[in-house]
């Protein structure tokens, strides 16, 4: 999918934040621009693609099942509806013009606005206040494209409404001391770099995933209190020291991590849930076996 951005031709000088513009779609499937429409369909478009960038970010990151975008001065908008798992359609009055991942649905959209940034923002005044809301939204836009290179948007979602957030740091000094005095584990420092980063966060999320149902999840290591022995054939099993992490499925399942940082899931045994902590939430976060 290509989005294209422009000031219109006929602006008269001199540039300004509130000059009128157009956007240009073409899909897959169909095409849709703001041009040549009656009545015009014109728009703001420092201020429309400012909206476009912060209204998508969110939608994106959020759990609303459509986001209709507004333009300033206009009537042109795209709808953008979430069909299953992480597909989205893009439509224009009702007709779909291309069904993309939400990853790359939110490249084009980025990489087509750096280039309108690009060209256009530079003849703006460094003050003027359409320039300052565009730079600010791309920034932010840019930051969430970063976060989504570790894991997907609902991955995100969810952690960030359980309470992560880039950098979280919290003490782990409390979570080690319980578990050493009742259960005589001893930390190593793969989980307490994960227990630093996420220690504490809960998520209720139930429902369908992707292969497997949203079963919601715990990251507190204080829910193996005393269950050194379960966690001694678990490790037996597995062939690794697992350290408790959390519990997932309503404490039917205890989450674990082994020095490698690989995280195991498992009450009676033990199963490999995956190799990596990042991939480990994104599987707990969307459902996936």
């Amino acid at each position: 999918m290509e989005f294209r951005f422009a000031v219109a031709e006929n602006e008269l000088p001199p540039p300004s934040g509130f000059d009128l513009g157009h956007i240009d779609v073409h899909g897959s499937e169909n095409d849709a621009t703001s041009r040549g429409r009656t009545p015009d369909q014109s728009m703001m478009i420092y201020l429309s693609l400012t909206l476009l960038l912060d209204g998508l970010r969110r939608f994106l990151t959020g759990r609303k099942p459509a986001y209709e975008s507004a333009a300033v001065d206009s009537s042109f908008s795209l709808t953008f509806t979430r069909v299953g798992g992480d597909q989205i359609d893009v439509s224009y009055r009702g007709v779909v013009l291309e069904r993309s991942t939400a990853r790359e649905l939110a490249d084009a959209v980025f990489e087509s606005a750096q280039s309108f940034a690009r060209m256009s923002l530079p003849a703006l005044p460094p003050d003027d206040a359409g320039r300052e809301d565009l730079e600010s939204s791309l920034g932010e836009f840019a930051r969430f494209l970063e976060r989504e290179q570790r894991w997907s948007a609902q991955t995100d979602r969810v952690l960030s409404e359980a309470g992560w957030y880039p950098g979280r740091a919290v003490s782990t000094v409390r979570w080690e001391n319980a578990l050493r005095e009742r259960g005589g584990f001893e930390i190593h420092e793969a989980a307490r770099g994960f227990l630093r980063e996420f220690g504490g966060l809960v998520s209720a999320e139930r429902g369908p995933g992707k292969t497997m149902a949203r079963m919601g999840f715990r990251l507190d290591p204080a829910v193996a209190e005393r269950e050194d022995e379960i966690f001694e054939a678990l490790s037996e099993e597995a062939g690794v020291a697992l350290y408790p992490i959390g519990e997932a499925d309503r404490g039917n399942q205890y989450l674990a991590m082994a020095p490698n940082g690989a995280v195991y899931v498992g009450m009676d045994s033990v199963t490999l849930l995956a190799r990596t902590a990042d991939e480990a939430l994104e599987k707990l976060a969307e459902g996936v076996r």
